[in-house]
């Protein structure tokens, strides 16, 4: 099948804030060691992620993340990080975990939503692409790729409507990009077309505790399918 996708995985976006100390009193020791936690596993992130890009430096950077998790258990980012770096390692099934582990932290986080997404793109799995990529959307509506490859996904399903609708905004939202020039072709090919397919709606209401539970389960079906294909390390 011949298709084009952006081939991008999230690797780094929104570096949060440094915490903020609290007043050292007796009260407050215990909350003094979890923010000297915290600020350490910052700064381990930013450390990995200046060199998560770099192949021979996965395994440095990897081992950076791991640290940051171990002082801080709560930094979905560092999750969502790690499992892109076990996507170019091609360890898939961990690399889902990781996305899964992020999610079960901050349910509305679209990196990893987005990731989830990508990785059904890749398997031709475009319904549960699509699921995930509005996920993505619904927690960022600016967020470009997801609106690239949902286009994608929803062309592949016949849904030519609402495909129509992701390139346009893509065009509006990165109009000097490759993708934006790739989303004019595709609206220039479907322009040309006599008539459009009624659409096959795919979109649900903004997401719930349920819809968001929804998905992980069916991740984590599939990943329970996937993991006897991916190779240990």
């Amino acid at each position: 099948m011949n298709r084009k996708t952006s081939n991008l995985i999230v690797v780094d976006f929104r570096a949060r804030a440094k915490p903020v100390q609290p007043q050292e009193t007796p009260a407050t020791v215990h909350t003094l060691n979890q923010a000297k936690n915290a600020q350490l596993a910052y700064e381990l992130y930013v450390q990995a992620s200046a060199i998560d890009t770099q192949p021979d430096r996965y395994d440095d950077a990897a081992a950076l993340y791991g640290r940051a998790i171990a002082l801080d258990p709560s930094m979905d980012v560092a999750y969502t990080n790690l499992g892109n770096i076990y996507v170019h390692r091609r360890h898939e099934a961990r690399a889902i975990s990781m996305y899964l582990q992020a999610l079960h932290l901050n349910p509305r986080q679209p990196e990893a939503h987005y990731n989830l997404g990508y990785i059904h793109l890749q398997h031709d799995e475009y319904e549960m692409a699509v699921k995930c990529f509005q996920r993505s959307l619904e927690a960022d509506p600016t967020f470009v790729d997801a609106h690239f490859n949902c286009a994608m996904a929803l062309q592949e399903l016949g849904d030519d409507l609402a495909a129509v609708a992701h390139w346009r905004t893509v065009v509006r939202l990165d109009p000097g990009s490759d993708w934006a020039e790739e989303a004019r072709q595709q609206l220039a090919r479907h322009a040309r077309r006599a008539t459009v397919r009624p659409a096959t709606t795919l979109h649900e209401p903004s997401a719930t505790p349920a819809h968001v539970s929804e998905v992980l389960d069916g991740m984590a079906d599939w990943l329970a399918k996937q993991r006897g294909k991916d190779p240990t390390p």
